[in-house]
């Protein structure tokens, strides 16, 4: 299923002013005192809770009795965000929507309880035909959210199922909502072969890479820019010997999955911490040298060197900006190729036979040593044969879970054939 998203950026913790605040100050200086008074008793004792939005606040100062309504919405806020639990600032953030404001301050019991059940749903409130549903019925709008966070399970399924619901483009009736849900399930019931063997679930990228229309593509569908990064993923496959459903699996866990939402910009794809590809600059001369990149993959045409970094890891190296999917799955490919083969050496001087490795044992030590530190370490502990061990979900997540994913993301784009090339066996001599 292809949802067509929207990329938000959620503030940490950031106090709002209203909009042209400078002129409110010179010229209306009663509404700013009054605006200013509300964000005080609003964010007062305000602990881990995000934030009021501003056009919250706005929405209290044409309430009949604000001073009643700051209590009622601090209240709400303070629910939600204890029921939204890690995705309360982006619950929360949706709020800053008039339309979406509007309705939490006529409606906080109803939005506390759509919280519980969903908590990223008000997202989904920003389109108006949901919206004015909301209002007519706002039980009938809370159940049928409830049935698609349950059909979309775990992770970020429901999370992206509401803000595709939330496009202004996208005509939604209670048919929709229903056949959303039915989607959502049959998706999920797919997954539970996979989950069973490998003890965690695919990620929900496949509608990025089928060329499909999906149930939520309004009129604004980003089909050219998911053939863009399709055609991409199979070229670099090739030239690289890797599988594309592996490399797929892989650019997407990196953070390219962020990118998916909307085309981005030329020259906005960061390789330091989104991507995973923090040592690309100092790695690059040698990477033209063993021709795991064409020698003219060069600064100013594919990427551009914005500053330098250091990682969490204590990794110093400079950032670089790519200029577009190609340049970036083709950086990331060179990389990854780079690392496959490293863990190959690696197998080798363990003094066993790389090639009796199979697809998946092939792709899980790739990625270990593209992802872990000290990966020659953690393989020694593993043992080749042992990488494919089902992980526990008792377990810490940690660079197993990290590779397992991407083995089971893998393995699922694979067994639907949506890429229907095959890379050659992924082995350099």
């Amino acid at each position: 299923m292809s949802l067509k998203l929207r990329r938000f950026s959620f503030p940490e913790d950031k106090e709002l002013m209203p909009p042209n605040h400078e002129k409110e100050k010179s010229s209306v200086p009663k509404v700013l005192l009054i605006f200013e008074q509300v964000r005080k008793e609003m964010d007062a004792d305000r602990g881990t809770r995000p934030v009021c939005p501003d056009a919250v606040i706005r929405e209290v100062l044409k309430s009949e009795d604000p001073k009643a309504k700051i209590a009622e919405v601090k209240q709400a806020l303070d629910e939600i965000a204890r029921a939204a639990g890690k995705w309360a600032w982006d619950a929360v953030w949706a709020l800053e929507y008039e339309n979406v404001a509007r309705m939490f301050v006529n409606h906080t019991k109803e939005f506390v309880e759509m919280a519980r059940v969903a908590g990223d749903a008000f997202w989904a409130l920003r389109n108006e035909n949901i919206a004015g549903m909301f209002v007519q019925n706002p039980r009938a709008v809370i159940d049928a959210f409830g049935e698609i966070a349950r059909a979309a399970g775990e992770g970020n399924g429901a999370r992206n199922a509401f803000y595709g619901l939330g496009d202004t483009n996208l005509k939604v009736d209670k048919k929709l909502l229903d056949s959303l849900s039915a989607k959502l399930n049959a998706e999920q019931k797919s997954f539970e072969p996979f989950i069973a063997r490998y003890g965690i679930r695919p990620m929900k990228v496949a509608g990025y890479l089928d060329e499909k229309p999906g149930i939520l593509d309004g009129v604004e569908y980003n089909a050219g820019y998911e053939k863009e990064v399709r055609t991409a993923v199979l070229k670099i496959a090739k030239e690289k010997k890797i599988d594309p459903e592996f490399l797929a699996a892989a650019v997407f866990q990196e953070g390219y999955v962020l990118h998916m939402q909307k085309k981005p910009d030329d020259y906005t794809i960061d390789s330091f911490g989104e991507m995973g590809m923090d040592a690309f600059h100092s790695d690059l001369q040698a990477l033209k040298d063993s021709d795991y990149i064409r020698m003219d993959f060069n600064e100013g045409r594919e990427f551009k060197v914005l500053r330098e970094e250091t990682n969490e890891g204590g990794f110093t190296g400079k950032t670089v900006v790519f200029k577009d999917a190609s340049a970036v799955i083709e950086a990331f490919g060179a990389m990854l190729a780079q690392r496959r083969d490293i863990f190959i050496k690696a197998v080798r001087e363990m003094g066993q036979d790389p090639e009796k490795l199979s697809r998946e044992q092939m792709w899980a030590g790739a990625y270990l040593f593209y992802n872990a530190v000290d990966p020659k370490q953690k393989l020694r502990e593993l043992g080749p044969e042992n990488l494919l061990t089902k992980y526990e979900g008792g377990q810490a997540r940690g660079y197993r879970y990290n590779y397992m994913r991407v083995v089971c993301t893998a393995a699922y784009l694979k067994s639907l054939g949506i890429l229907a090339e095959t890379a050659e066996e992924p082995m350099k001599k």
